[in-house]
């Protein structure tokens, strides 16, 4: 028995890290708030990226994957949620500044909307 539970959990970690992505830029939710009604179900996202130098296409790849993380919740009214908003800032200071000086987002806006990426600014390399 002893045995059994160490192979699943050593395969578990195996999995775990298998599937990591290294190649995504670290970042931390600044916000994360759901709101789950018949008329609508929306969820709102802020991250900050934590890494001090990100490429344009590290920031594109965590966009998307983060917005197909999103988009795959269930919801108690809809299946999945009908409005998606996510939004990446250069630091927390920064949105607590200006919550419109983001560097990306992903606007998803009803149920039928596949959602539009922006790319303001560039993040190479991080200006502290």
């Amino acid at each position: 028995m002893k045995n059994k539970l160490r192979f699943i959990l050593l395969s578990l970690l195996f999995v775990a890290l298998s599937c990591t992505n290294s190649n995504l830029p670290n970042f931390e939710v600044i916000e994360r708030d759901v709101y789950d009604a018949p008329i609508k179900s929306q969820i709102l996202l802020r991250v900050e990226i934590t890494d001090t130098i990100v490429t344009d296409a590290q920031l594109a790849e965590l966009m998307t994957k983060l917005s197909g993380w999103e988009m795959e919740k269930k919801m108690k009214f809809h299946l999945v949620p009908t409005h998606v908003f996510i939004y990446a800032f250069k630091d927390k200071a920064t949105y607590e500044k200006d919550a419109s000086d983001y560097l990306a987002s992903f606007e998803k806006m009803g149920e039928n909307d596949p959602g539009k990426f922006n790319y303001k600014n560039t993040l190479s390399p991080k200006n502290n």
